[in-house]
Order: C-alpha cells, then sequence, then structure tokens
C-alpha cells in the first residue's frame, strides 16, 4: 500500500473505509493519527493519541490505486469482518484500515516494531518506513511521472520542494537520457578507429547525419 501511494506515517495510520472509493479506484487523505505531546497545567508533559486532520491544505487529496492494490484492500476488508465476528462484542469497529485484531488503531510506535519484525523475517536490513515515502517518489520519477503531478500525490507544498528533494534521482536521469545522444554522434566503427561523425549540410539547408574518416 504504502509503495504505491506514499502515504505519510500518519495519513497510512488514520484512514478509514470512507476514505477509500472502491468504485472509481482511489483514496483520499482526510484524517491522521499521531501521537502528540500533551502539556498538563502541573508542568508536566505526556504525550496522547490524536485524530487530526492532515499537516497542510495540499495534504488533503485523492489518490488513484492501481487495480492490484484495490483488490488487496478488498481482501484485507474481509480480513477484517473475520476478525470483527470471531470477537463478536468486543470488538471496536473505528472503521478503520490499519487496526489490530479487535478493530483497535495501532499508534505510530507500535507500528513501527511490527514493521521492524516484518523486515526481519524477510532478511532485509533494517530502514526507516518513511524510506518507503521515497522510495515510491523515486520510482515514479524513473517511470517519467510529471513532477508536478507526483507533487500532488505526496501532498508537497510546492513542485519546487519535490524536486529539490528528488533533485538525485533526476540526476540520474539526465545521465541516463543524455547516453542516448551516444549513438548520434560517436558511433563506433569497428573498421576505422579514426572514423567520426559529423552534421553535414545538404542542399535543402537542413543538417544530416555523416562520417568522415582521418
Amino acid at each position: 500500500m504504502e509503495l504505491v501511494t506514499g502515504l505519510r506515517l500518519g495519513e497510512l495510520l488514520g484512514l478509514r473505509w470512507s476514505d477509500v472509493d472502491f468504485i472509481n479506484g482511489n483514496l483520499t487523505v482526510n484524517q491522521t493519527l499521531n501521537r502528540l505531546t500533551k502539556y498538563e497545567p502541573s508542568g508536566e508533559n505526556t504525550t496522547e493519541i490524536v485524530f487530526g486532520t492532515p499537516k497542510s491544505e495540499n495534504s488533503v487529496r485523492t489518490i488513484p490505486l492501481l487495480n492490484a492494490a484495490v483488490n488487496d484492500l478488498k481482501s484485507w476488508k474481509k480480513v477484517q469482518d473475520r476478525d470483527k465476528e470471531l470477537a463478536a462484542g468486543a470488538y471496536n469497529d473505528l472503521g478503520l484500515l490499519v487496526t489490530n485484531e479487535l478493530g483497535k488503531f495501532i499508534e505510530p510506535k507500535t507500528f513501527k516494531k511490527y514493521y521492524e519484525k516484518i523486515l526481519n523475517s524477510a532478511g532485509i536490513e533494517n530502514m526507516t518506513f518513511h524510506a518507503l515515502r521515497h522510495t515510491f517518489a523515486s520510482r515514479s520519477l524513473e517511470r517519467k511521472m510529471d513532477s508536478k503531478t507526483l507533487s500532488a500525490i505526496l501532498g508537497h507544498y510546492s513542485v519546487a520542494f519535490t524536486l529539490d528533494t528528488y533533485i538525485h534521482v533526476l540526476d540520474n536521469h539526465k545521465n541516463e537520457e543524455i547516453q542516448k545522444l551516444n549513438d548520434l554522434y560517436f558511433e563506433e566503427n569497428e573498421e576505422n578507429s579514426n572514423s567520426f561523425v559529423v552534421l553535414v549540410k545538404n542542399e535543402e539547408g537542413s543538417f544530416i547525419v555523416s562520417s568522415i574518416n582521418f
């Protein structure tokens, strides 16, 4: 889910089934779940779980889903329905996508522990959950998704921020793309290593690719 949406962790944990449109194949980010600092009158600071709105106006957004992701969500909904049936009256239905067997939300710290266990069991080196968001963005740029669309999907406040954040991907892309000119200007000639490709102006005034030998 994360690798095909690039959601922030708090956005993922706050997703409700009502935010998923199975007919049109998309989801809308309307709510977040985070553990935030709570300032007590006594001066002692504690923390609490808060359901809130996304961090900015740009963060409230609709994200198209791949068909495979829609199918996975439908399968996961059946798992939750079965959990609800087995738990009976003990099930606390909050309408969230990410829950435990009793329908309760999973806070970020606990979710990260589950995530680390998944990585360990799969033999994958440790990486932050946020790295999955970066992976989504990087792969999208590599597949030539335009930066404005990617910025909207990620919920960034500007396209410029998206480009600045993932400039390393764009640099790699530029290096790969410039190599496509190699065959045009520097064709290898096995018979004559002193053969070079040049541009020649024809009678119509246009330039054509030719070669000369030295």
